[in-house]
Formats: structure tokens, sequence, C-alpha cells
């Protein structure tokens, strides 16, 4: 299954990144695999040192797979598009 593949990249990725602390499944897969069905988003909780070098480059998740949504927290050091510097 598509979910297994994906939880295991994510793993070895955070594992292998000194700057990911934590990450942690949450929603219904983390309930088990009985909860999830093909359509079944994983959603999952970074905990890291800097979130800079996460926010700066908004595409190192498609790593893991097709990603349809991205819920990200706001990057401070980064003016939102159309907001004024001043």
């Amino acid at each position: 299954m598509h979910h297994e593949r994906a939880l295991k990249d994510v793993r070895d990725w955070a594992s292998a990144d000194e700057n990911v602390r934590l990450a942690v499944l949450t929603g219904s897969a983390a309930r088990g695999p009985d909860a999830l069905d093909p359509l079944s988003d994983l959603d999952i909780e970074l905990y890291v040192v800097d979130s800079r070098h996460l926010l700066d480059d908004d595409i190192w998740y498609e790593r893991f797979g097709h990603v349809l949504v991205v819920e990200e927290l706001e990057n401070p050091d980064r003016p939102r598009p159309g907001s004024s510097t001043t």
C-alpha cells in the first residue's frame, strides 16, 4: 500500500536529517492500518531545530509522493506576496 511506502520514506528522511527532531503521525492513520482507506491522507507533524530550512524550500515534501495539500507555518523571515515590507 502507498501509505506504508510514504511513511517509510518520511521516517528514513527524518532520521537522516539532523534538523528534524520529531515526526508525529496524527489523524486517521495514527489509529492504525484498519482506519485507512486508499483515499486517506497522511497527517504528519514535524518538529525541527530550524524551521527556515523547510519553509524556505517549499518543494522538499514532494519527495514523498504526489502532494495535494500542504498546511505550513508562515515563514516570519519571508514576506507574503503582496504584503508591505516597511
